[in-house]
């Protein structure tokens, strides 16, 4: 039966990183025969959905004040729009992110409807502390404070869609009902990421993503200094942290090659052939599925939430783990029958459950096994 769902999205809706994944699953809902509203900074050509765009909001007044609080006011005033228009409207779900939906998730309360929140990953987590601490008061309005959180993952009504199993378990660790927690694994579109004709003759390891330290960058280039390997190449592909470029650039030896942001990563992943995301907080790095849909095998940590647990995929490691990542490296270099295997395996695996498909099929089960 079809239902009528409010989506709220406080980006633009372009199609990259969350845009993509909102976009996904806004095709999920109108391809399940669902009516969908969407509320956000930017609008999308879609049969089935009606745009209420909001490019400017009183978030816009506070923008010089900085990234982070700017972020988080913006997402106040979507929340506010959204629960204004629950008020007004009638809808039998809300599908939004997680953060600053505190009058939202009243509303949804209020009108006994089910809020579904993405969760990208978890914010202010470190080492495995599931929610951080209380580091932002009530007072610094309008950051959102960790405890504000607490509310928003355990809410009555809230439903999460989590990118991964392990940030699955970390919730459920923390004490939130496993049965509000819904693992809705990203996706890769195949026409753009698909395994080379031929493997590449010169090896090639490859960091995509942003350049700073939640990725565990420092750590990647250490390890393939000190792995010292012969004809080999270190790719990175994405735009670097101006605070710690120059110690990056220091790090890397002569074999390193720092590269911007391509418009179309694909063609950059099928000249390596591996992988390395040494993150200490992630929810799941689209980016390594896109990479493994390439062939490329894995060396990553439980972290980045890759789906390791699905088969022969590469390497599980600790980013700390120094040694055992230059071992690694030394085995891939060298072993071409293992780097034949892991990347079919890889490939297979990606084409057989994280098609961007199986991604809108795993959301309507979620979001209908609810309603």
């Amino acid at each position: 039966m079809s239902k009528r769902i409010l989506f709220v999205h406080d980006w633009k809706m372009k199609n990259f990183g969350l845009d993509l994944v909102a976009r996904q699953q806004l095709q999920a809902l109108t391809e399940a025969g669902h009516e969908v509203d969407l509320l956000s900074r930017g609008s999308i050509d879609l049969p089935g959905v009606r745009c209420y765009t909001h490019r400017y909001t009183w978030a816009n007044l506070i923008s010089w004040a900085g990234r982070g609080i700017y972020y988080d006011a913006r997402k106040r005033a979507f929340a506010s729009l959204a629960a204004s228009r629950l008020r007004n409207t009638d809808y039998d779900a809300v599908i939004s992110w997680i953060g600053g939906t505190t009058p939202l998730l009243g509303e949804a309360r209020k009108r006994g409807i089910p809020l579904f929140l993405n969760v990208a990953l978890l914010t202010g987590l470190s080492h495995g502390e599931a929610y951080g601490s209380d580091h932002e008061s009530a007072r610094f309005w309008p950051r959102i404070s960790q405890a504000e959180r607490r509310g928003e993952y355990i809410g009555q009504h809230t439903r999460l869609l989590l990118p991964s199993k392990f940030l699955q378990q970390q919730l459920i660790e923390a004490g939130v009902p496993a049965e509000q927690l819904h693992v809705i694994e990203r996706g890769y579109d195949p026409a753009r990421f698909f395994p080379p004709s031929r493997p590449a003759d010169t090896f090639r390891l490859l960091f995509c993503g942003k350049v700073f330290p939640r990725k565990g960058v420092m750590a990647a280039l250490t390890a393939w200094r000190e792995a010292s390997l012969d004809s080999a190449e270190f790719w990175l592909l994405g735009r670097i942290a101006p605070d710690h470029e120059k110690r990056y650039r220091e790090t890397a030896t002569d074999s390193v090659r720092f590269m911007d942001f391509d418009s179309n990563p694909g063609e950059v992943m099928r000249q390596c052939h591996a992988q390395i995301l040494l993150s200490f907080a992630e929810g799941q790095a689209k980016s390594l599925i896109e990479g493994a849909a390439c062939g490329l095998v894995t060396i990553a940590t439980a972290a980045t939430g890759f789906p390791f647990e699905r088969g022969d995929l590469g390497f599980k490691v600790n980013a700390d783990d120094i040694d055992g990542i230059v071992t690694i490296l030394r085995q891939l270099h060298a072993d071409h029958e293992i780097r034949r295997r892991l990347s079919a395996n890889s490939a297979d695996i990606m084409r057989e459950h994280y098609r961007w498909a199986s991604f809108r099929q795993r959301l309507v089960r979620a979001v209908e096994t609810a309603l």
